[in-house]
């Protein structure tokens, strides 16, 4: 006789035909070893704790599922799209994408952390991509992260005329993208939040990275985003005049 247990069990109708197995044996054999009883007491006991929790979420406070919103909170994200709006047009670029990490799902202590693009600017021939990548698992896109953490201060291309590893041209080329400019957003005292990317759907005219002028602008409007971002974050207002942008 094979057992199967999930921890936490998830699977009823799976827990409901062990129990019914293990009745059965008891009813023919009329005995019942150790490592029964072990199933038995762990099914229940983790149905118990799954109710339990489902109890705790119908019994927690409102403000846990309830958020407000401000016309200043309004305006603190049409100034993040502003931004990637102002850096569009100095890179010449077709999509500026901001991804931001966030939990997803824990186990215990384990938190598992997931990325979804939150703000994006894209040129009037340009589709968005926000709403494809929501919930995306980091090691999906490890290869990115590890290089951005080598090299926080600057930003770094991939083109598929590029040798990419295979998932980052595969990204590229679902997507209609010829060149990316991936840059991660830090802090200081806490690590990385997220990744901003420049991107084009064909070759890129000339390379921004190469403009000295340019890549100054540039840098310019990377410290205005991540002051913004982390603005949000800490729930502070911006040092700017967001009542400029309406």
């Amino acid at each position: 006789m094979k057992y199967f247990i999930q921890i936490p069990v998830n699977d009823f109708q799976h827990n409901d035909e062990v129990l019914r197995e293990i009745k059965t044996n008891y009813e023919q054999l009329h005995s019942i070893n150790l490592f029964q009883i072990f199933i038995v007491i762990t099914i229940f006991a983790n149905t118990f704790l799954g109710i339990l929790t489902y109890l705790r979420t119908l019994k927690g406070p409102l403000q846990n599922v309830m958020t407000y919103v401000t016309a200043h909170s309004v305006k603190q994200r049409q100034y993040i799209d502003f931004i990637l709006e102002e850096l569009l047009l100095v890179t010449s670029s077709n999509r500026a994408v901001l991804g931001l990490f966030h939990n997803g799902t824990r186990l215990g202590a384990i938190s598992f952390t997931s990325m979804s693009v939150f703000h994006e600017a894209v040129d009037a021939n340009t589709n968005s991509l926000k709403s494809r990548f929501k919930n995306v698992p980091i090691e999906k896109i490890e290869e990115e992260i590890l290089k951005g953490l080598n090299s926080p201060h600057e930003f770094i291309k991939y083109s598929i005329d590029q040798e990419l590893p295979p998932g980052c041209l595969k990204y590229l080329n679902r997507n209609g993208i010829h060149t990316v400019y991936s840059r991660v957003l830090m802090n200081s005292n806490k690590g990385m939040y997220g990744i901003l990317e420049i991107q084009y759907l064909s070759q890129p005219s000339n390379d921004f990275l190469l403009d000295k002028s340019r890549i100054n602008q540039v840098e310019l409007i990377f410290s205005k985003l991540t002051k913004a971002i982390e603005a949000i974050r800490d729930n502070k207002k911006f040092q700017v005049d967001v009542d400029s942008i309406i």
